[in-house]
């Protein structure tokens, strides 16, 4: 079984407990990945873990809702209550704290309008929601074009995300050809140098070739 730390934080709104489950280390190459073109990656597992890692913090939700008062908050800003080690493949207790909700896109959409967010928290918000608008795609199946408002969460995106930076140059590829600009998408990814990012980037550029502009699943 394998063992992980859990983190129990207190929402600051109805202070019931908010379970965080973590896995220290940067291998997320010994659990099963569902890893997607738009930088989403999920693990395989009736628990909901979270990499504590160079490689994965980046990625990791920040802003989640309470699923006691469905209220969004930030897990950073929650007091930590308890932390304790726990295992893979234990009999949930009638007493264990409950795991946090995700928000779906529009949630996030609507969290923007807050004008008082730090530069870094928007743009957090604006990758999350990027993700969970393709989730709609990834849980039906579907190959649905993008709304209005996922558009222009992309066409924000794509200037924010640095080229000189691998992780974000895939991600810019990737925005521009959900978008359905495959010129731009395949400039930055046809030359890849040498990285971990590499297979994703030659993913999105085959998809960018046969001007696929809908999120894929990809191996890694």
């Amino acid at each position: 079984m394998q063992p992980y730390t859990v983190r129990v934080r207190e929402c600051e709104y109805c202070k019931a407990p908010i379970k965080q489950t973590l896995i220290y280390g940067d291998d997320g190459n010994l659990y099963n990945l569902n890893c997607w073109t738009d930088g989403k990656t999920e693990i395989r597992s009736t628990i909901m873990f979270e990499f504590q890692s160079e490689t994965f913090s980046k990625y990791q939700p920040r802003i989640v809702l309470c699923r006691t008062c469905e209220s969004a908050v930030w897990l950073e800003d929650l007091k930590t209550i308890d932390e304790i080690e726990d295992w893979h493949g234990r009999s949930i207790r009638p007493n264990d704290p409950l795991p946090y909700l995700i928000p779906p896109f529009e949630r996030y959409m609507a969290f923007l309008n807050n004008a008082q967010l730090p530069e870094d928290r928007m743009l957090h918000i604006r990758l999350f929601a990027w993700w969970g608008g393709n989730d709609y795609r990834r849980i039906r199946k579907v190959d649905a074009p993008l709304c209005d408002l996922e558009r222009s969460n992309l066409n924000f995106l794509v200037n924010e995300f640095d080229d000189a930076v691998v992780e974000d140059r895939v991600l810019k590829a990737e925005a521009y050809r959900e978008l359905g600009q495959f010129d731009k998408c395949i400039a930055l990814v046809k030359d890849f140098p040498a990285s971990r990012a590499m297979h994703h980037a030659k993913t999105i550029y085959e998809h960018a070739l046969v001007k696929c502009a809908y999120v894929r699943q990809w191996n890694p």
